[in-house]
């Protein structure tokens, strides 16, 4: 039997997938009161790809977006510091969201560490509370120090940047989509909590919903899965099985978005002075994602959008098997390599080498399916259930624990 090619793969499987969240997108666009005064931003790196999916279903379906669709240049350290400027203006304490990201990013790393991402700076040793694991109230007492003028100072210079090149991206518009892959919308309430003046929605391939009090309330849509977390028993939730390969897939060869710059008087993300940084954005030649494509630009040419609705089933059915109950030959098509931590962090997460059955359950991992499959261990059918099962246990456990 001929492996399959991770093109193949793709455009069989991927591509309706990837349709079906299109037509969501425009059913959702569609119901949008005041099209005129909205704009979907699709935010780099992974929604410039998103953003070339959409156009391709658009016209493959003779379908018109019912809305204003454009990149965003940003990532969650850009969206960061606008929702950190104002404790850094004046006397207040970070907001909820700004706080919290603070804490999700950074708790494990040293105050230094931390200005270092958000400002580019190094923050001398001698400045009290430098070593200090970050808090956001620790972080605060060092970033108002004299001290640490030149990094507070170009937090807020890339704060007013991004302000610049949001509001220009969403041409004069008040209400502002942000098209991402997920999975927590976290980029949408930095925004809101940056942007107070705007009214800011987002719409997500998935979302598993993470409370946070006194956090800006942005309606945030799971368009493919909205939910706590992988089921069994709802074969869409498998994209939170494998949630890297959905991030991979969509996040092209460029560098993530960190700062921008005053070139001649136009502000420009250190991702756009990229050479060919739009032809990059694109697919690789023989990439899973150059199938999806081919599935927008070949197979939906000429059909209407009921086409998605007759395909993606069975697309399901498959990708489900793929990443639940992979073969070897599954495993080396989904296989994303090393994925960076991101945010300003060194650090990366790798596929973990094949060290025995009882390690394959342990320990966090980017596809633990995956691992076992490529090792060829006779017990991956046994192994495979096991963690499905564990899976299936879980709601049960949760029920137990409450009682």
């Amino acid at each position: 039997m001929t492996a399959r090619s991770p093109e193949d793969f793709g455009r069989a499987v991927v591509g309706p997938v990837v349709a079906e969240f299109c037509l969501r997108l425009w059913n959702l666009a569609r119901l949008i009161d005041e099209p005129g005064d909205t704009t979907m931003l699709f935010c780099a790196r992974g929604g410039l790809p998103m953003l070339a999916a959409y156009e391709r279903f658009l016209v493959s379906t003779g379908l018109e977006s019912p809305v204003r669709a454009v990149p965003l240049m940003t990532s969650r350290l850009t969206a960061t510091r606008p929702a950190l400027a104002p404790a850094l203006r004046g006397d207040a304490p970070f907001a909820p969201a700004g706080a919290a990201t603070l804490f999700y990013e950074f708790s494990k790393s040293t105050n230094a560490q931390t200005v270092k991402a958000l400002s580019g700076f190094e923050l001398d040793a001698s400045v009290p509370g430098a070593h200090d694991l970050t808090t956001p109230e620790s972080l605060l007492n060092v970033l108002v120090r004299d001290e640490a003028l030149e990094a507070r100072a170009e937090i807020l210079r890339q704060s007013d940047r991004f302000d610049a090149h949001l509001r220009g991206a969403a041409g004069g518009a008040n209400h502002v989509m942000l098209v991402d892959t997920g999975l927590h919308g976290t980029t949408g309430l930095l925004v809101a909590e940056g942007f107070p003046d705007l009214r800011v929605s987002s719409a997500l391939i998935a979302r598993i919903h993470r409370p946070l009090r006194g956090a800006p309330d942005v309606p945030t849509h799971g368009l493919l899965e909205h939910s706590n977390g992988y089921s069994p028993l709802r074969r869409r939730s498998v994209l939170l099985r494998y949630w890297h390969f959905v991030e991979w897939l969509f996040e092209p060869e460029l560098p993530s978005v960190r700062r921008f710059d005053d070139i001649d008087g136009a502000i420009v993300s250190n991702l756009e002075q990229i050479k060919g940084w739009q032809e990059k954005a694109l697919p690789a030649k023989g990439s899973i994602l150059a199938g999806a494509f081919a599935y927008l630009e070949r197979d939906l040419k000429g059909a209407t959008a009921e086409r998605v609705l007759t395909d993606a089933p069975h697309a399901w059915r498959e990708l489900s098997r793929a990443i639940v109950w992979p073969t070897a030959d599954d495993a080396r098509v989904l296989d994303v390599g090393t994925r960076s931590h991101d945010f300003g962090r060194e650090g990366t997460w790798t596929a973990r080498q094949w060290q025995g059955p009882v390690a394959a359950l342990k320990g966090s991992v980017m596809w633990r399916e995956g691992e076992i499959a490529r090792a060829s261990t006779p017990l991956r059918l046994p192994l495979l259930a096991a963690i499905e099962l564990g899976y299936g246990a879980r709601p049960v456990l949760r029920k137990v624990r409450r009682a």
